[in-house]
């Protein structure tokens, strides 16, 4: 089955199980919970992250929809080298940490849904956690440890930080960080060393963010710089068949663009073609 069919038969309940499943069948691991417990632990965040990844609105529907059915698999560059999305995904399984760029609107949040939703599928034993660095631009924690916990564990938890905090040292977590370039500009030197800091301290641990590019992150160590490709010709042909328009959308799109093509902004893509 592919990914879409997989959610679409298990749902939000299945695919939690499956995870924490996986996790609970780890050797060695810090937190020391049943699979119910765990999914107690992390329901809220990850019912809520699961909603986020799997809609999503466009500025041809007024209603959400399946981020999947709409999903193109990309392609990228790294050090002048063209990988698709496969080998990079299989280079972050292998416990690659990256930082994966790109303009507005081109794709690296979407591909990091994309990744994100997978390890539901297949976590090798990990739990990944997805958080949206502009939520520290309410800076009130003195370390990003701090941050990632309190966003995830709820009040009353039987998973204690300093078991979290193991966790993370042991690499038994993947990080997932989107929007570095939405981090307020007077405390983005601040997270930068906060990210840098726990990849570092923590060499097990795997840490993927997204970013508008940035020279800065040239001089990240031990993460591997990933720039997202402008989509194909068969790409944005794929696409148009899988959007999703009405017959008068398309009626009125060819009216008001008759040459065939809409710059779109916000969460679809950067172009798409229409058909004349």
């Amino acid at each position: 089955m592919t990914l879409i069919e997989t959610i679409a038969v298990n749902g939000f309940s299945g695919m939690l199980g499956n995870l924490a499943s996986s996790y609970i069948e780890r050797k060695n691991r810090s937190i020391n919970v049943t699979g119910l417990e765990l999914k107690t632990n992390l329901n809220n965040h990850f019912d809520v992250i699961f909603k986020k990844c799997t809609k999503i609105k466009t500025i041809i529907n007024d209603k959400p929809i399946d981020f999947l059915s709409v999903y193109i698999n990309q392609n990228f560059t790294s050090e002048n080298k063209k990988i698709d999305q496969f080998d990079l995904i299989d280079s972050i399984r292998n416990d690659e940490s990256c930082v994966i760029t790109g303009t507005g609107g081109g794709g690296k949040s979407m591909f990091m849904r994309y990744l994100w939703l997978s390890y539901f599928e297949k976590s090798d034993g990990k739990i990944p956690f997805f958080l949206e660095l502009r939520q520290l631009n309410n800076l009130t924690h003195s370390k990003i440890e701090d941050f990632i916990y309190h966003s995830i564990i709820q009040t009353k938890s039987t998973i204690s930080q300093r078991n979290f905090d193991s966790d993370i040292s042991n690499g038994e977590f993947i990080l997932f960080f989107d929007g570095f370039d939405e981090i307020n500009i007077d405390i983005r030197d601040k997270v930068e060393q906060w990210i840098i800091g726990i990849k570092e301290n923590n060499p097990k641990l795997t840490v993927v963010v997204s970013s508008r590019p940035m020279e800065r992150f040239q001089g990240w160590s031990g993460f591997t710089t990933v720039s997202v490709l402008p989509l194909n010709k068969p790409q944005v042909i794929e696409l148009i068949g899988k959007a999703p328009f009405s017959r008068m959308t398309r009626i009125n799109l060819k009216r008001r663009f008759p040459m065939g093509f809409m710059i779109v902004t916000g969460n679809f893509c950067r172009i798409l073609c229409l058909p004349t």
